[in-house]
């Protein structure tokens, strides 16, 4: 892309687009930019093809539109004590606000608003007479709005009438006036029921020799929901009524259904606000409901706002490293450490650990211990070789993750020994052969050696040799001894064999990721190892095996100097892995951890212009 005022072009995607479209993020607002599109194949990059006009990045402004339903009715009857429950979707840019009102008064305490980007929900429960009435919904943004009205009839008792005025009062008879009632409860009057009481002849009072509490049936309980579930059981939370009838709470009952059936049967009584259901069978649907209890007898129900099925659910593994710094841990050689990590994953999930490509098992040393929310590995009387990448692996049936901590054991080095010993038998001379590293052939370099030392020249620069030695005298040739593999480099420039005695192997390199695949190549990169070994990182050797096999084949002749490497010469339609070593003075690391799976293709793309 580019800005259209400058023509100078910039690629847009860091990696190849597999799919013909594509969303460019962080643009500059109010800009003016051009676009266009190439194919890659194996073979290269072919033509573009360019958007024929500029493109300015501005919102599209649209006014507020009511989506409404086919089935849209414009006069909703209820009963008292029943639910109301309007909905009404819209749409608009920028995204409309949505308001609810009522006409003649403000919506009550009990009135529910949902709102999301593309509908809003008004809910009333257990509604009453004075829930009737014309309700507004309205949607407004800076191009417009709109609004539609409702009217709700609840289907009540009326409203009282009046006020009572008199009329034509005579010794016997008296006229009376009133007027009719403001809410007719949704229904016509039919008549009026009249009373009469002489207001000055009341009797002697009788009163209760005891006080009685007015009580009634408590409200029922708030929000009934499904909090969790298992393959045989099902937890549930609800919310206090908004009034208890007078008399305190004294409990809650649970019922349940399966999905389609009419019989409510109790699934259990408690005094809390939570229950698990038990005892249910695995992916059978159930329905619940829920009644308060006080001394006046049972609420009406509250029901679950959806049935559920009962099994268990599908939660991906993961772990929480935030706990280590930088997934570093640090010990002396001697001491002992432990990586504490909190995990979690439904159904809980199967636990592996590994140092570097060894899996771990307990040990005199090693103590491994795991629970449903975490899991420990304690390393007792560490030692240079416990250093590396310790690779936790959690699986479960919704997947598997792996995670990874870094521990560097520190301590002095052991002492230096000579490797040869030489028997009482005069010595005639030393036979010295050498070997490259990932061979197995071995080379002779002299087999006439009258000295104990040799200097070894033509050696290929960065290639890991290993050398060993056997004696001669005139009974024959002994059993030769290895050296430790060392690096035909040295870190001053000399082109001779040099160690230095304080440095170790590097840790390894990280898990190669193949980012290029064409029919018979592929391009890899990796990250250096996070330890040196004490001596500077001078190269990389590179392998690769097919996917069915266990043979390691190495890929360069020559050390690779970069994090970055292209593989050729691969068989269209095998898949291929790759891992890496990292080289030092003191020798090679262990292998990376091997790349994921690739097959050998060409990538497949499309350019509609």
């Amino acid at each position: 892309m580019c800005k259209a005022d400058l023509g100078e072009w910039h690629k847009v995607n860091a990696e190849t687009c597999i799919a013909t479209k594509y969303t460019v993020v962080d643009l500059e607002p109010n800009e003016h930019y051009r676009f266009r599109v190439s194919a890659v194949n194996g073979a290269g990059k072919g033509e573009s093809c360019e958007v024929a006009a500029s493109v300015q990045t501005i919102d599209r402004l649209s006014s507020p539109e009511l989506d409404i339903d086919a089935n849209f009715k414009q006069t909703h009857i209820v009963r008292a004590g029943a639910n109301i429950r309007l909905f009404i979707a819209f749409k608009g840019r920028p995204v409309p606000t949505a308001t609810w009102s009522k006409a003649d008064s403000d919506l009550g305490l009990r009135a529910d608003i949902q709102v999301t980007d593309s509908f809003s929900t008004l809910t009333v429960e257990n509604c009453n007479r004075t829930d009737a009435g014309k309700y507004v919904f309205t949607v407004e943004n800076n191009s417009g709005s709109k609004s539609i009205a409702f009217t709700v009839k609840v289907l009540d008792t009326p409203g009282p009438p009046g006020p009572i005025t008199f009329k034509d009062v005579t010794r016997g008879s008296i006229t009376l006036m009133w007027d009719a009632p403001i809410l007719d409860g949704g229904a016509r009057i039919h008549h009026y029921i009249v009373e009469k009481r002489e207001a000055s002849r009341l009797g002697e009072p009788c009163e209760l020799t005891e006080p009685v509490v007015a009580t009634e049936e408590p409200a029922p309980p708030k929000r009934l929901d499904i909090v969790d579930t298992t393959k045989s059981s099902v937890v549930l939370a609800w919310l206090k009524p908004d009034h208890d009838g007078g008399s305190r709470i004294t409990g809650y009952l649970l019922e349940m259904k399966q999905k389609g059936s009419d019989y409510w049967v109790e699934a259990g009584q408690t005094k809390q606000l939570t229950f698990t259901v038990e005892g249910l069978t695995e992916n059978n649907e159930y329905e619940f409901r829920i009644r308060a209890r006080n001394n006046a007898g049972y609420s009406q129900p509250r029901e679950a706002f959806s049935s559920v099925i009962i099994k268990e659910p599908q939660i991906e593994p993961t772990a929480d490293l935030s706990g280590i710094t930088r997934q570093l841990i640090t010990c002396k050689t001697g001491s002992s450490f432990t990586i504490d990590i909190p995990i979690s994953g439904r159904p809980v999930p199967k636990v592996t650990w590994k140092l570097e490509e060894m899996r771990l098992k307990e040990t005199d040393r090693v103590t491994i211990k795991t629970t449903k929310d975490r899991t420990t590995l304690t390393v007792k009387d560490s030692m240079r070789g416990d250093s590396g990448k310790y690779y936790l692996t959690l699986e479960n049936t919704a997947g598997v993750k792996t995670f990874t901590v870094t521990v560097v054991v520190i301590g002095r080095p052991g002492p230096v020994t000579r490797p040869i010993d030489i028997s009482s038998v005069t010595i005639t001379n030393y036979i010295v052969e050498k070997r490259e590293s990932g061979t197995t052939a071995w080379q002779l370099v002299n087999s006439s050696v009258k000295r104990t030392q040799i200097k070894v020249t033509h050696l290929t620069k960065y290639m890991e040799y290993t050398f060993r030695v056997s004696s001669e005298n005139r009974f024959g040739v002994s059993k030769p001894i290895e050296s430790v593999p060392i690096v035909a480099e040295h870190p001053f420039g000399k082109e001779s064999l040099s160690q230095d005695m304080n440095a170790i192997p590097p840790s390894p390199p990280t898990r190669p990721e193949v980012y290029f695949v064409s029919a018979n190549a592929m391009s890899i990169r990796w990250e250096e190892p996070y330890h040196d070994g004490g001596s500077k990182v001078v190269g990389y050797w590179i392998e690769k095996k097919e996917r069915n096999t266990i043979l390691w084949v190495k890929e360069n002749k020559s050390p690779c100097f970069e994090c970055d490497y292209k593989v050729t010469g691969l068989v269209e339609g095998l898949e291929y892995q790759f891992r890496i070593y990292a080289l030092n003075a003191a020798g090679l690391s262990k292998a990376s951890e091997a790349s994921r799976a690739v097959l050998a293709q060409n990538p497949v793309g499309k350019c509609n212009c």
